[in-house]
């Protein structure tokens, strides 16, 4: 079978089976075409791949100056893609399956600081994109939601009565998130406002209407209209900081963990399968964790 061909049978297998974001799904893409392209510049047919065209793979990534985590990230891609061709009977063997995986730096996620979130959620309401980017704040603060997971939500998902969603997380795995009433509020009002705007645009179609989170023009909002919305944002806001969707989602999780959240309760809000993929943020929380030692420890009084 043709690499294209294989490749299509990869990405429909790590939508509809692996449950990926387009995201993620993405990344992986690029890894892959990038070891094909280094196939092709050696001259080795990808079928025909021995177990030393993984070393010479991976002495090309450190010849290129790449931090450890991209080369990690690099070998991680095609490691599930030839694990996937293997299993499949595409090839015969699986070059990657000796070459032992190392963990990249894990740098620690930026977060904001609490004032910071109070000065994003104070902006000014004056228009539909206004509205609806304060929605879109104030839920992934408020429940931590991945971006695609907010961008999947439906009208339908929103239980008001509750003030909490289901989610269908990564791996099919639901969990149930929570919101404050004032994200309720501006859900109620965003909500009024999506639709009147759709009949103004004579958007009829069910799975559109459905969509919570939409465009000016009544159509679903895109990773990509997000990520120009968080940069403006940014600029607005004056912040030298990195801000996109999952930098709320780390201040989700630092801020509970600050506040006294156990780190099991926020790994099940998260929805990390892992407990270790959690702890990254107990070390964000090192300096609140130093504040009450010394507040509690006899010999940290002053």
């Amino acid at each position: 079978m043709e690499f294209d061909k294989i490749l299509q049978n990869y990405i429909s297998y790590l939508k509809n089976i692996r449950n990926m974001s387009e995201r993620t799904i993405l990344s992986y893409v690029q890894d892959i075409l990038e070891f094909n392209s280094f196939l092709k510049q050696n001259e080795i047919d990808f079928d025909q791949m021995e177990n030393n065209t993984a070393l010479q793979y991976i002495k090309s990534l450190k010849d290129r100056k790449l931090s450890k985590s991209t080369i990690s990230r690099k070998i991680s891609s095609q490691r599930g893609f030839i694990k996937y061709c293997r299993k499949h009977n595409y090839l015969n063997k699986d070059i990657f399956s000796n070459i032992s995986q190392r963990k990249g730096e894990r740098k620690l996620p930026s977060v904001l600081s609490v004032e910071e979130v109070v000065q994003l959620l104070s902006q000014e309401i004056y228009d539909f994109d206004t509205l609806r980017n304060q929605v879109l704040y104030s839920l992934l603060y408020d429940t931590g939601l991945r971006i695609s997971e907010a961008l999947n939500l439906s009208v339908r998902d929103v239980d008001l009565n509750k003030n909490s969603f289901i989610i269908l997380g990564k791996g099919n795995k639901d969990r149930v998130v929570f919101y404050t009433d004032r994200t309720k509020s501006l859900i109620k009002t965003y909500i009024k406002e999506k639709n009147e705007l759709q009949i103004s645009k004579k958007i009829v179609e069910k799975e559109l209407r459905d969509k919570l989170f939409v465009t000016n023009l009544g159509k679903p909002l895109s990773i990509s209209s997000v990520e120009s919305i968080f940069d403006k944002q940014r600029v607005k806001l004056g912040w030298q900081k990195s801000f996109t969707p999952h930098v709320l989602r780390h201040s989700y999780a630092t801020h509970l963990l600050n506040n006294g959240a156990s780190i099991r309760m926020v790994q099940q809000l998260l929805g990390h399968s892992s407990l270790s993929t959690t702890q990254i943020y107990t070390h964000v929380s090192q300096k609140k964790m130093r504040d009450v030692y010394l507040k509690s420890h006899p010999h940290g009084r002053k």
